[in-house]
């Protein structure tokens, strides 16, 4: 199929143009559609508003030339602008350059222009045009592409990546609009654009398209693309083209954007203004962009997540904080407690077994420690608040275990929920109003409130709720973190404390006890009667401000009661006993305590109860209590009592540390006790025997796991007392339970370790007996006392012979050299590694062996050497093996040394080692010059990127043929190499060995070579050119010598045959005779060119007064000139100027460049002669304004038979003339030179010869 192409020709002359349109529609691979302008103007105008593939350009047009139409054409329309052929009359290589330079393809001569040149010349420029538009628009896709996909690595704004893609994708396609559409259901909503003006943009308003309905989304979501080059071509649907007719859309292109697989949208392309073919190249640019833009969505998507993700984090690092900081003061206070207890246990009596204990738990701190921050890791784990995550409506969407609780349903029930069904009724609307503003409130906030909540299976409960919202980058309100914490406690104990106030205003008026108000400065403010009863003082008293709290206390109790107020500054309680001193004078003991009121740092309240009737009962309950107290405090153990009578048990506040359990939890019963116990240890517990046996017990003790609050078992040590009465019947029972867990844990762990010990113990015995080394032990005697089969194998004796004999018993022939070795081990009790024995032993009689042997001092538990660990490993096959392999690295060192080709290591780019040949190639004097230095150091430049390939090839494990390398020499040469390389172990680490065989005279003698086959090409060419020449000659002499002779012979027949008229006799005579001067001097061309080849021609020298020998010769010629009407301007420069030469010879080369200036000058024009004396040479000049010469055939027009290429002009002579010329001007000792600027520019020659002073 013909290619279609459409030409423009800009030329003003009608008959060039036909010929071009001539020569183009004869074309048989292309049909051309030919333009035509006669101006450079309107040629530029015609390519603005046609699509032109190429133009053909006339150099010289009226209103401009063409150079100057090339720049306008580059500036309006650009680098993709047609091809361009500049077409001339006259060649000019300056012209030519600068026609290429502004853009042309190409650059024609008319003279030379032939059809097939011109057609073939105008197809190869429009196909380099297109190639080159093709590249470009290649590189710009890349561009594009790299663009758009550093933006998306970049950038984590989405809608910044969507807007730099339809602007990208709209500037490249030169289209009018672009938009990306993200489709939801049958409608899209654009998500960017990109329009050219004047078309409208189509915004953010929904499109409805009701095509989806009919499975295009399937379609797309499969990978289609739609590209139309008109809508109205009826491949469309209608509903679908009625659609685009809304955006005054002519063509499209559609391509999917898929993400995980689903169709996310569409990349869309409009040409509004005309129809459009989209390419190859345009549709695959668009499809990978969208893939772009599918990574940009998966890239945005990850972003939100980890922002999600992010603040989560923050929140439950807040959460972690605030419990952290519980932890610490939880550590705190333990730390105190531990602190007490060890006041405590100095202070008491402990048993032995007490002690041990105690090193035991200082020993296993640590992992106290690590079970602490796993206590705290799970308390974090499992939050006592209810932690909620909703979305913006109130919808559950997460919940934790203590939520689950709370609310009393699974997680799988509450998830999916709305919060608001847990909200009780009442307060429903409420809680409407509280979500709605949280909503709409511009800023996320945390607000805190409290409300009933209602549980799946109680009643509503007060609950404290903290919410803070959750927002998307883009500040859009996506979800709410709920908080709730039950506050039934804290209303009951607020419900409790109004009760108490109720309470403690009624005892202070019903003065059961002292309550006074007081301030820091000892001023009571205020007292009820039974305080003012108790100090003996009246009411006037207290209104009057006489009555004073320190006044009152005696001088040296006033210390405590300034310790009682500090203790009281953070509105903490306080009990203090002290003493007042009673109006008149004795003092009344009291118990007041005390606290101040919150908010303030002077004031507060105390309850003052009178103690002087109990104070000594009291006394001795204190000091019983302080006892019991302090031997509980002491102990980290619960201490109890059980009564047998009542079943009644009372319990120590140790319950709470070994069980969890608070005392008001725990049922005062042993039955709530035994519900605790393990069933295990339960069942191994005969309880029915226990009670027949406490008649005769004193005392018991036993071990058991107890279970903790929290789920998990505590393993314990009771130890109890019988009490009996005085019948001896057992009436109660008092003991302690401690707890043992870290105890059982370390017994455990040490039985682990045991049952480890044992394991490891039977693997080294398999692997002592299994070994492939002699092991041994010898004791201080050198005794054998054990061996494994390795070491009885190699000395050739029976493993039990061993036992019990010394070294030299078993191996008699090595003990002179091994015994005075092993001593000086026992001795120094310093090993010795790696000690060579080479001897015979029973194992190989009359074969002598070697072996490596290791000797390792063994110490007793006093540190003294009690014997020696031996080990032995036979090493003659690897001794043999190494001697070899020292030979054999000898040999190849040698091999190396000797080698004539270079051989290198290299290692990581660097050389490790060069041979002495490589180094003579390299010209490297010392290896230093090359060993270090960098491998590309060494490569010349062009071969650097093979040289790399080559290593990464030789890395991957591939095989690497030998290639041909430039190599750079020290001394400045370049080396010419065939380079091999493999990859071997250098000092055991990865290296390639590297052979360069230096090939510098082969290539010389490749490239002389390549010089012979050219000059041989060229000799050939010449002499076909010499026969065709020879031919062209033996043709050109035939037809010159064939003209004469016919005029002569048509003459002389016309002679003898007929009378003529004396007039027309002389003109036939006058024909003769310049035809036989013709003639003559064609066969003196002939001879002088066959002495010229021979180089028989010869030359009579003599003075030769130049002036005058070229006046006579344009005298002769001066009937030539006449007849021309030539302008003749002659210039000697002076009267007299001689030169030594062959005066014939010298008239022949004047009279040939004269004759030939007259010749080619056409009438009316101007040759001229000038003489040039310059002392030691003559010059003379002759310049015509004749035909001048071509620039291709200005080198070759002194070379015989050669003429002037000039189809509209027949060719006379043989082209001897000037060839002639020159080899006279050369026997001479003169020169020739010629110069024109070009056809139809005349001509200048000039001859230099010496004078006559210089010879």
């Amino acid at each position: 199929m013909k290619q279609q192409h459409t030409i423009l020709v800009i030329d003003d002359a009608p008959h060039d143009r036909e010929i071009y349109r001539r020569y183009l529609q004869a074309d048989p691979e292309c049909n051309y559609t030919i333009l035509e302008e006669e101006s450079a103007t309107a040629g530029l105008t015609l390519c603005q508003g046609v699509q032109i593939d190429g133009i053909l350009l006339d150099l010289w047009l009226p209103d401009r030339n063409g150079l100057e139409f090339l720049q306008e054409l580059q500036a309006k329309i650009g680098s993709n602008g047609p091809a361009v052929l500049v077409i001339t009359g006259q060649g000019n290589e300056k012209v030519a350059a600068r026609s290429i330079k502004y853009g042309a393809e190409d650059y024609l001569v008319k003279q030379d222009l032939t059809p097939q040149g011109l057609r073939l010349a105008l197809r190869t420029a429009i196909e380099n045009a297109k190639l080159r538009h093709q590249l470009r628009q290649s590189q710009s896709r890349e561009h594009l592409i790299n663009k758009i996909a550093l933006k998306i690595h970049r950038s984590l704004q989405l809608d910044d990546i969507l807007q730099t893609t339809v602007t990208e994708v709209r500037d490249f396609l030169q289209s009018d609009r672009v938009l990306i559409v993200r489709i939801q259901g049958d409608r899209g909503l654009v998500m960017a654009e990109s329009v050219a003006a004047p078309w409208l943009a189509i915004g953010t308003t929904p499109i409805f398209d009701p095509c989806f309905k009919n499975g295009y989304a399937e379609l797309y979501r499969q990978g289609r693309v739609t590209a139309k080059t008109d809508i109205e071509d009826g491949t469309l649907n209608p509903c679908y083209v009625e659609l685009l007719r809304q955006f005054a859309v002519r063509a499209n292109l559609v391509i999917p954007i898929l993400q995980h697989d689903s169709l996310w949208g569409l990349l869309i392309a409009h040409q509004c203004r005309t129809t459009r073919s989209w390419s190859t190249q345009e549709i695959e640019l668009m499809q990978h962009l969208a893939t772009q833009v599918g990574i940009a969505l998966q890239q945005s998507e990850l972003y939100q997540q980890a922002r999600q993700e992010l603040q989560e984090r923050q929140q439950a690092e807040t959460v972690l904080a605030a419990l952290q900081q519980e932890h610490q003061h939880r550590a705190e206070q333990l730390e105190a407690l531990n602190e007490e207890l060890q006041t405590a246990l100095e202070e008491l009596q402990i048993t032995e077994e007490e002690l041990r204990l105690q090193n035991e738990e200082l020993f296993l701190s640590r992992q106290l420690q690590e079970e602490q921050q796993q206590r705290y890791q799970d308390l974090f784990n499992f939050a006592p608040d209810a932690y909620l995550v909703s979305d913006a409506q109130g919808l559950i969407q997460e919940a934790n275990r203590a939520a689950c609780l709370l609310l009393g349903s699974g997680a799988e029930t509450l998830i999916g929920t709305p919060l608001l069904l847990y909200v009780a009724e009442a307060e429903r609307r409420q809680f409407r109003t509280q979500l709605y503003e949280l909503n709409q409130s511009p800023v996320p906030q945390t607000q805190s409130f409290e409300l009933h909540l209602r549980s799946d299976c109680g009643e509503p409960f007060p609950a404290a709720i903290t919410v803070s919202a959750i927002s998307d980058p883009q500040g859009k309100r996506i979800g709410f973190r709920w908080l709730i914490r039950n506050i039934t406690e804290r209303k009951q104990a607020e419900l409790a404390l109004q009760q108490s106030e109720a309470r403690l205003r009624q005892l202070v008026d019903l003065n059961l006890i002292g309550v006074m108000f007081w301030d820091v400065d000892g001023t009571i403010l205020d007292a009820n009667q039974s305080f003012l009863n108790l100090v003996g003082y009246d009411r006037e008293d207290l209104t009057s401000g006489r009555l004073n709290w320190r006044s009152l206390t005696p001088p040296e109790q006033l210390a405590a009661s300034e310790d009682t107020l500090t203790a009281m500054q953070h509105c903490t309680s306080a009990i203090l006993e002290k003493e007042y001193i009673h109006s008149d004078g004795h003092r009344v003991p009291i118990l007041l305590g005390g606290v101040r009121f919150a908010g303030s740092q002077t004031r507060g309240v105390s309850f003052v109860l009178d103690l002087s009737e109990r104070k000594q009962t009291q006394q001795a309950l204190q000091k019983a209590n302080e006892r019991f107290e302090l031997a509980a405090a002491a102990v980290t153990s619960l201490i109890w009592e059980w009564d047998l009578q009542t079943d009644q048990v009372e319990r120590s506040c140790g319950l709470v540390e070994l069980t969890g359990y608070g005392l008001e939890e725990a049922e005062p019963t042993a039955n709530w006790w035994l519900e605790k116990i393990h069933p295990e240890d339960l069942a191994k517990m005969d309880q029915a025997s226990f009670f027949q046996q406490l008649p005769v017990l004193d005392r018991y003790a036993g071990e058991y796991r107890i279970r903790h609050k929290e789920g998990h078992y505590v393993w314990v040590e009771e130890r109890g007392l019988v009490v009996k009465d005085l019948q001896g019947n057992p009436i109660r029972i008092v003991g302690s339970t401690t707890d043992i867990s870290d105890r059982k844990e370390f017994e455990l762990a040490l039985q682990a370790s045991q049952e480890t010990i044992r394991s490891q113990l039977l693997e080294i015995e398999a692997i002592y007996q299994t070994a492939p080394v002699g092991l041994g032990w010898l004791d201080q005697n050198l005794c054998f006392q054990r061996v494994n089969q390795a070491l009885a194998d190699i000395n050739g004796v029976a493993l039990e012979d061993h036992l019990g004999r010394t070294v030299r018993e078993v191996i008699p022939k090595l003990a002179d050299l091994a015994e005075p070795l092993l001593r000086q081990v026992l001795e120094t009790g310093e090993p010795r590694l790696n000690v060579e024995i080479e001897g015979e032993t029973a194992a190989a009689p009359g074969l002598r062996r070697t072996w490596l042997e290791s000797w390792f001092p063994v110490r007793n538990s006093s540190a003294e050497v009690s014997g020696i660990n031996l080990v032995v490993q036979e090493v003659t096959e690897r001794k043999q093996a190494e001697q070899e392999l020292r030979a054999s690295e000898e040999r190849y060192r040698q091999l190396v040394t000797i080698c004539p080709d270079g051989i290198l290591i290299q290692r990581g780019g660097i050389f490790m080692f060069a041979n002495p040949a490589a180094l003579k190639l390299l010209g490297a004097v010392t290896p230093e010059q090359v060993i270090g230095h960098p491998v590309l150091e060494f490569i010349h430049q062009d071969d650097h990127e093979l040289v790399l390939e080559r290593l990464h090839r030789l890395a991957e494990g591939e095989a690497v043929p030998p290639i041909e390398e430039k190599w750079l020499c020290l001394n400045g040469t370049i080396a010419h190499t065939e380079v091999a390389a493999v990859p071997l172990l250098y000092q055991n680490q990865p290296a390639v060995q590297v052979v360069i065989r230096d090939i510098t005279e082969r290539k010389q003698l490749e490239q002389q070579r390549e010089l012979l086959l050219v000059a041989a090409e060229v000799a050939r060419e010449e002499a076909e050119q010499a026969n065709r020449a020879k031919d062209e000659f033996i043709a050109v002499v035939s037809h010159e010598l064939r003209s004469p002779l016919n005029a002569i012979l048509g003459w002389a027949k016309l002679l003898q045959t007929r009378s003529f008229e004396p007039a027309m006799l002389r003109r036939g005579l006058e024909t003769i005779e310049r035809n036989v001067e013709t003639q003559v001097q064609l066969i003196e061309d002939l001879l002088d060119i066959s002495r010229m080849v021979r180089g028989t021609l010869r030359l009579n020298f003599m003075p030769v007064n130049l002036v005058a020998l070229v006046e006579e010769t344009l005298l002769n010629l001066q009937p030539s000139i006449t007849a021309k009407q030539l302008d003749l301007g002659y210039y000697p420069g002076s009267e007299e100027i001689r030169v030594a030469g062959d005066l014939h010879r010298l008239q022949q080369i004047f009279a040939n460049l004269l004759t030939n200036a007259i010749k080619f000058t056409p009438a009316g024009g101007q040759v001229e002669v000038r003489l040039v004396n310059c002392g030691a040479q003559v010059q003379i000049m002759v310049i015509d304004t004749g035909k001048g010469i071509a620039a291709d055939f200005l080198p070759y027009i002194f070379d015989r038979f050669r003429q002037g290429n000039d189809a509209r002009e027949p060719q006379e002579g043989l082209g001897l003339g000037l060839a002639i010329v020159r080899h006279l001007v050369e026997l001479h000792k003169g020169t020739i030179q010629a110069a024109s600027a070009g056809p139809g520019q005349g001509a200048t020659f000039t001859v230099t010869l010496p004078t006559v002073s210089s010879l």
